[in-house]
């Protein structure tokens, strides 16, 4: 009640102010003012808050579907590229098998693959480089242009790729340019990419090639090679290996890699030309290697097209078609790129090691393939021409440890007949280059001079000629073979002419075949004295012989021994004295030498050449044997024919015929030097004495002395007989040297036709010239007796021949113009006469021919 009451009562009295109350009204009244706009306030703001949540929640949505959008552009973005990269990735690693490969066909479907690569990405780095290296072997294959090879090179050089220079300097290779070449691939080695470095080892390869022979070269390149194969099993380099090597001669590891690259690529038509290449240089299959280049003809181009007509060529001169051979070879030259020197250098030693030296020196011109190659195809041309010498003097100049030096070494050396350093290097070689027929033939040629495995040397000869019918002195060698087999004591008739024909075809194929001209001399030379006749074919094949090359001293040296056995005195000095130079011929030419300028002296009656003293002087420093040098150093007295030469040429043949007192010749030519000092008593009594020791077939000489004797003696008909019967004796007598026949016919004939009986005086003339009809002087005598027994007519005939022989002979015009003066053809007459004076100028000859001119001249104005 209380509380009510004070509530009225404060409420109600007079205690509040109306004042307060509206001030407290008014408060209130503001407070709720406040608070309405407070509401209104957080109204307003809950509304601006509402529409900011409401913009929120919208740019979140944006923001959101935005993020969306662009997620999923990013999605489908990534996933193109994604495909695109695949696809990049795809194609390099689809164009990885076809560079292994490297067959075209290959080739050109990784150039597609990687081509449509870049219409992706046209400037993929990755890709232009590899497409350059696909392009490049495209064109080293002859399937595209340089141009395009050299666009994708120099776009992967842009793109920074290590293939870009690579490939400039592959295609800078092809055009020569090797040091080029050899900076590109030195730079390649040091990327770390598979196929650049296979690729930079293949170039290196390339380059060891240009520069044939070159051993550092060679060396390093094969190991570089053989290492990137371990590594990257890559088909061209399984190639240029494989050319190396046979270049090195190792044809069976070549053929070998053939195999393993064709595992590679069984497709690649490129390796069955290397298969039949090396087959042919390896002289094996060589007929079916022919089949395949025929089957192959067309279906290959560039380098491969070369090798091809290389193949073709050689295979065609193996099997004896040289024809075909030399313009198969001759079509591959001009195939050949600047850097193909290795082939280049095939085609050359292809020809030369079958003889087409003429070939070869039109090919040569402008041609340089490096010093060493030139140098070795120079001495292989100067061997083929037989100048063994020239040959040898570059080889020995060379690496010897090349197996092409040692090979022609070897084959120059058999020519030279120095047969034991030939043994060492023909070994040499054939350990490195062991499929050479030369090289064969050449190892039995010395086992035929030496007799080791002679036998066995003839029947490898024999097969060697059978399978290699075109090979470097394969007929000479078998001929040797079988000239060397005959039993001396019981010649094989049939085995000889096997010999001869095996000689004639080394005639016919060898380019100097200079050993089998002068093997069938000597079997002619053998014939004569059954075969008088063969005297005139022995003597042109001794004259080929010396003039062919190598022309050796030793052909030389017999060549002139046979003119001396003939008595064609001018022509074996000729031959004979630039061999006494040659101190490794020993004294033989120099005892020819003295004897014919002696026997010719003594025959004509002209004064001795007085180089016969220096000559003997020198054979006796070169060891002649002291009697053959004494019998000689007597000859020459003789020759002299004064009283003090008389005396000295009879002390010296005494002193010989005690010591031997069965030669013939010493005894003969004693008793000639005591009946020239006038003890005929001495004479007669040291012939009589030779007759009692000698066997009758050979003491003819000595019955022609004794006439002579006798003849001094006036015992003229004793004479004339005991001449004649020595003549017989002479004429039937083997190997009788030509002069001795030539001293005696005119002494013989000029006897009978003082005894008149002409008849037995032409018996003499025709009896000469049987025995020696290839001696002009013989014709020359036998004319002159017939002139004696007034046959003028026989007498030219005999002339005619003597010129025929020997153009130069004064003595065979003079004889024709004694018989045409006889037969009143003065003019011929006066024309054979001033020939005669022409070529007899200078001689004791001249004067009595230029007075039988003069009288020919007069008779042919009266005519």
């Amino acid at each position: 009640m209380c509380a009510t009451k004070s509530y009225h009562a404060d409420v109600s009295a007079p205690s509040a102010s109306d004042a307060t109350r509206a001030s407290l009204v008014e408060e209130i009244h503001q407070q709720q003012q406040r608070s309405a706009q407070e509401e209104s306030l957080r109204r307003r703001q809950r509304e601006k808050d509402a529409r900011a949540a409401r913009r929120r929640k919208v740019r979140n949505w944006v923001v959101a579907l935005t993020a969306l959008v662009l997620l999923l552009g990013a999605v489908a973005y990534g996933v193109k590229e994604f495909a695109h990269n695949r696809r990049i990735e795809q194609g390099l690693a689809s164009a990885a098998e076809p560079l292994a490969a490297s067959s075209v066909a290959k080739l050109e479907a990784a150039r597609t693959v990687l081509q449509s690569n870049l219409e992706v990405s046209p400037r993929h780095p990755a890709t232009l480089g590899r497409l350059a290296l696909v392009v490049t072997h495209l064109h080293m294959r002859g399937v595209v242009a340089e141009e395009e090879a050299r666009a994708a090179a120099v776009a992967a050089k842009d793109a920074g790729r290590p293939e870009g220079p690579l490939c400039v300097g592959m295609l800078d290779a092809l055009e020569g340019d090797f040091d080029q070449a050899r900076r590109a691939y030195e730079g390649a080695m040091q990327v770390d990419d598979a196929w650049v470095r296979a690729d930079a080892a293949w170039l290196q390869g390339v380059v060891a090639l240009g520069h044939p022979y070159d051993l550092p070269m060679e060396e390093a390149a094969v190991a570089q090679l053989e290492a990137s194969l371990e590594t990257t099993p890559w088909v061209p380099n399984h190639r240029v290996l494989a050319t190396l090597l046979a270049r090195r001669g190792e044809l069976d590891r070549a053929l070998e890699l053939v195999e393993r690259a064709r595992a590679l690529a069984p497709e690649d038509t490129g390796l069955s030309v290397d298969e039949a290449f090396f087959k042919v240089l390896k002289a094996e299959s060589v007929a079916s290697a022919l089949g395949l280049v025929e089957s192959l003809d067309g279906s290959v181009a560039g380098p491969d097209a070369a090798r091809l007509s290389i193949t073709q060529g050689l295979a065609e001169l193996h099997e004896g078609e040289p024809d075909d051979g030399v313009e198969a070879l001759s079509d591959a030259w001009t195939l050949l790129s600047a850097a193909d020197n290795d082939a280049r250098l095939h085609v050359l030693e292809g020809l030369l090691t079958y003889g087409k030296v003429e070939r070869v020196e039109s090919l040569r011109k402008g041609v340089h393939l490096g010093s060493q190659a030139d140098g070795i195809v120079g001495a292989w041309t100067d061997l083929a021409h037989g100048r063994s010498k020239d040959a040898l003097a570059t080889l020995e100049a060379m690496p010897q440890t090349i197996p092409r030096v040692g090979h022609l070494q070897a084959l120059a050396l058999v020519e030279e007949r120095r047969f034991v350093e030939a043994a060492q290097w023909v070994e040499f070689a054939r350990e490195r280059l062991p499929d050479r027929p030369d090289l064969a033939v050449a190892a039995a040629r010395i086992a035929t001079v030496t007799g080791e495995g002679r036998a066995e040397a003839l029947d490898r000869l024999e097969t060697l000629a059978d399978e290699h019918p075109w090979t470097y002195r394969v007929w000479t060698a078998l001929a040797e073979a079988r000239l060397a087999s005959l039993d001396p004591d019981a010649k094989d008739e049939e085995a000889v002419k096997e010999a001869v024909e095996a000689l004639e075809r080394a005639l016919e194929r060898e380019a100097a075949p200079a050993e089998a001209a002068f093997r069938l001399g000597e079997h002619y030379a053998a014939r004569i004295f059954d075969e008088p006749s063969d005297a005139d074919i022995a003597l042109d094949y001794y004259r080929k012989a010396a003039q062919t090359p190598p022309k050796l001293g030793v052909h030389r040296a017999v060549y002139g021994k046979f003119l001396v056995q003939l008595a064609r005195a001018r022509e074996a000095r000729e031959v004979l004295i630039p061999l006494v130079a040659e101190p490794s011929l020993g004294p033989g030419p120099l005892l020819d030498l003295a004897r014919t300028s002696s026997t010719d002296a003594s025959l004509r009656g002209t004064p001795v050449d007085e180089g016969v003293r220096e000559w003997l002087v020198e054979a006796g420093t070169r060891g002649a044997d002291p009697n053959l040098l004494e019998l000689e150093w007597a000859r020459y007295e003789l020759a002299r024919r004064n009283p003090q030469a008389l005396e000295t040429a009879r002390a010296r043949l005494e002193r010989l015929v005690e010591a031997e007192p069965r030669n013939v010749e010493a005894r003969a030519l004693y008793a000639t030097a005591l009946l020239s000092l006038g003890e005929l008593r001495a004479a007669k009594a040291t012939l009589n004495e030779g007759i009692r020791r000698t066997l009758r077939a050979l003491d003819g000489r000595l019955y022609v002395v004794l006439a002579r004797v006798e003849l001094a003696g006036k015992q003229k008909r004793r004479a004339a007989s005991l001449a004649y019967k020595g003549w017989r004796k002479m004429v039937r007598e083997p190997y009788l040297p030509v002069g001795a026949l030539l001293d005696t016919a005119p002494f013989v004939a000029g006897l009978w036709t003082d005894l008149g009986q002409p008849k037995a005086a032409a018996t003499i003339g025709r009896g000469l010239t049987l025995r020696a009809p290839a001696s002009p002087r013989a014709w020359v005598l036998r004319g002159g007796i017939e002139m004696e027994g007034e046959r003028p007519g026989a007498a030219c005939t005999s002339g005619d021949k003597a010129v025929e022989l020997d153009e130069d002979l004064p003595s065979g015009w003079a004889l024709r113009g004694d018989c045409l003066s006889a037969l009143h053809a003065y003019d011929e007459a006066v024309e054979s006469y001033a020939t005669a004076v022409r070529l007899a100028k200078g001689t004791v000859a001249e004067r009595p021919l230029q007075r039988k001119l003069a009288l020919a001249e007069r008779k042919a104005k009266k005519k």
